[in-house]
């Protein structure tokens, strides 16, 4: 893959002056290095649900230093990058480095796709840039049964729009809530006029994953200051999500418990990851990784089996980011069916069949499109 010119992103001055003031910061922190906060535990104090606008500014500053130190400088002068991915997660997940291209921000303070469309195919070529979307809730759904998520799915919905709709015990809006009813005039005139905001959608989302993985609601509290809601606030969406989840609640219980009983967690694949035998202290631990190695690791599962499929199609993987990916085709190229027919294929968890849907861009040389 080859770097793209900053040139392809609006407001390339204010960029270019916003990075070399965060520089002009960067230097001067670093000379008092030994008087500085350390940046695990400015995290802390976010994940314990602290939202002063300091520490809001100070977090900025450290993202601004991390894409500094981490991401733009490595890259400068360079007109080609070989990233290493290699599969150092117990998931199985990739994980990307020299450079971390894989963990660019899509933050649109960046520009119009973050920071991640500081590169680009090679001419001649194009990405096919498909991501699975909401897979993880989607799997979960599926294991317990959810009727509600499942019918969501069914009819093509916004999963988390839906279900803090029916939480939060917002009126149904007068169409079919997709993700791009939602995006549109008279998607964003009915939000507006019953109160519902996107940082309401997300902190549901982060309600669906972060519950997911943790003991309680109390999780939550690390996403209090970038959703500007206050922890309590949070705390009580998550308390009703679960009550909303009886089933979900079960299956999860029951999932951690074969786990510490068995010692040992698989994907929906069979792929098994061990626990060595533990003190009562670290059950919660070993609940925790192997019910995230039975949905997370079916999610790598079934991107490795995606990715060797597409390459028999003669889509090449350049990039791997989280639940999506990027093939490299020629500039072309313009089979879609047959694309579709892998990224979107059925496939059979708990002895049920179930397909995923895919979110797609295209990436040229110029600029990726929807």
């Amino acid at each position: 893959m080859i770097l793209n010119s900053l040139g392809s992103i609006p407001n390339q001055s204010d960029l270019i002056e916003l990075l070399c003031l965060w520089e002009s910061v960067y230097e001067f922190v670093s000379l008092k290095k030994s008087q500085s906060v350390s940046w695990e535990n400015l995290q802390r104090l976010v994940e314990a649900g602290c939202d002063s606008l300091f520490l809001k500014a100070r977090m900025q500053y450290a993202e601004g230093a991390t894409l500094l130190s981490n991401h733009l400088r490595p890259m400068a002068g360079r007109e080609r990058i070989y990233p290493s991915m290699v599969s150092p997660q117990a998931s199985g997940r990739l994980g990307i480095s020299d450079p971390p291209i894989g963990n660019f921000t899509a933050d649109l303070a960046y520009g119009p796709h973050g920071l991640r469309d500081v590169v680009q195919p090679d001419p001649g070529t194009k990405w096919i840039c498909p991501d699975w979307s909401s897979v993880e809730g989607w799997i979960v759904s599926h294991r317990c049964q959810d009727e509600a998520d499942l019918e969501a799915k069914r009819r093509g919905l916004d999963l988390h729009t839906v279900t803090a709709i029916y939480v939060l015990g917002y009126p149904d809006p007068p169409f079919e809530p997709t993700k791009e009813a939602l995006r549109s005039d008279h998607g964003r005139e009915w939000m507006s006029s019953v109160g519902f905001t996107p940082a309401l959608r997300d902190a549901i989302k982060h309600s669906r994953y972060a519950l997911q993985n943790s003991k309680d609601e109390k999780a939550l509290a690390r996403y209090a200051l970038p959703l500007g809601i206050p922890k309590e606030k949070l705390w009580e969406i998550g308390r009703r999500y679960l009550a909303s989840k009886p089933g979900y609640v079960r299956f999860k219980q029951h999932r951690m418990d074969e786990i510490w009983r068995l010692k040992e967690a698989r994907t929906s694949f069979g792929r098994r990851r061990r626990f060595p035998v533990m003190s009562l202290r670290d059950r919660y631990r070993v609940q925790k990784e192997g019910f995230s190695h039975e949905i997370s690791g079916t999610v790598a599962d079934m991107m490795k089996m995606t990715m060797v499929s597409l390459a028999q199609i003669g889509c090449r993987m350049v990039l791997q980011r989280h639940d999506g990916w990027y093939s490299e085709v020629p500039q072309d190229w313009d089979d879609w069916d047959a694309y579709k027919r892998v990224v979107e294929r059925e496939w059979i968890i708990d002895g049920r069949p179930i397909s995923f849907p895919a979110d797609y861009e295209e990436w040229t040389c110029e600029a990726p499109t929807l």
